[in-house]
C-alpha cells in the first residue's frame, strides 16, 4: 500500500491497527506515512512519541516532503544537526548541509539555522526552498543571502518577510488564524507580520485570542482550553 504511493491510506490503515494492539513500530510507520503524505498535524502528533534515533529519521522524510514539523528538543539534538550543516557548508557539501540544518530547525533551532539554510538553499540553486528560509529572515538577517540567489538566478524581490507563530494547547485543538485552518496543536506555522487572530477549536467550542506577529521573530502560544 504504502509503496505504492498510498501514503494516506496507509496512514489511516496503520492508526486502525494502533487501535486494536498500539505498538512503537505502528507509530514509526503512522508516522512515516503522516510525513509522505503531507499530514502536519498528524506527524506533529506521532513524531514526538518516538526514540530520538527513529524521531530523527522519520523527521528527515518530513524535510524531504516539506512537512513542517516542530519537535520538542528531548526527540533530537539541534545542537548536533547544526553543527553538521556547519561542517558540510564549510566543506562545499551544500545540499547535504541544507538537509542537517532543515532537521535543526525542526528540533527547535534558531535564526542562526534559517540563515544558513537559506544560504545553503541559495547555493545550490533551489528556489522553493531558498524562499521559504529566506522568508523567516528579518531584513537584517537576510542581507547578503539575497545576493547568493541572484547570482545562482534566484529571484527573491517578491518575497515577504514572516514570523513563525508556535501554538500549544491543552487539550490538543485545531488551530485557525484568521479563519483559515492549519492543522492541529502542537504545531508552528509562518505568518506574515500584523495583527491576526489565532482560534483554538476543541468539538465545537472555540476561543480565540489575539497575536502580533513580527518579522523573523517567533511569538509561542500555550493555551489552557479545559
Amino acid at each position: 500500500m504504502a509503496a505504492n504511493g498510498m501514503w494516506a491510506a496507509a496512514l489511516a490503515s496503520w492508526e486502525a491497527a494502533m487501535r486494536c494492539k498500539p505498538s512503537a513500530m505502528l507509530v514509526k510507520k503512522a508516522a512515516i506515512a503522516a510525513c509522505n503524505s503531507r499530514n502536519a498535524a498528524k506527524a506533529n502528533a506521532y513524531i514526538p512519541k518516538l526514540d530520538k534515533t527513529s524521531a530523527t529519521s522519520v523527521l528527515q522524510i518530513c524535510i524531504r516532503n516539506g512537512t513542517p514539523i516542530k519537535v520538542a528538543a528531548s526527540n533530537c539534538d539541534a545542537a548536533a544537526a547544526e553543527a553538521e550543516g556547519e561542517i558540510a557548508l564549510k566543506d562545499g557539501q551544500d545540499a547535504l548541509a541544507l538537509g542537517k540544518f532543515e532537521l535543526a530547525l525542526s528540533c527547535g533551532a534558531g535564526a542562526t539555522a534559517e540563515r544558513l539554510a537559506a544560504m545553503a538553499a541559495c547555493r545550490i540553486g533551489d528556489a522553493a526552498r531558498a524562499r521559504r528560509h529566506v522568508a523567516r529572515l528579518s531584513p537584517q538577517a537576510s542581507t547578503g543571502i539575497t545576493q547568493i540567489c541572484i547570482r545562482n538566478g534566484i529571484d527573491l524581490s517578491d518575497v515577504k518577510a514572516t514570523g513563525e507563530l508556535r501554538v500549544t494547547s491543552k487539550p490538543p485543538a485545531r488551530v485557525f488564524v484568521d479563519g483559515k485552518e492549519y492543522g492541529q496543536t502542537p504545531m508552528s506555522m509562518q505568518i506574515v507580520p500584523g495583527k491576526h487572530k489565532v482560534t483554538f477549536q476543541v468539538g465545537d467550542a472555540k476561543y480565540t485570542f489575539p497575536v502580533v506577529i513580527e518579522a523573523g521573530k517567533t511569538v509561542s502560544m500555550v493555551k489552557s482550553l479545559e
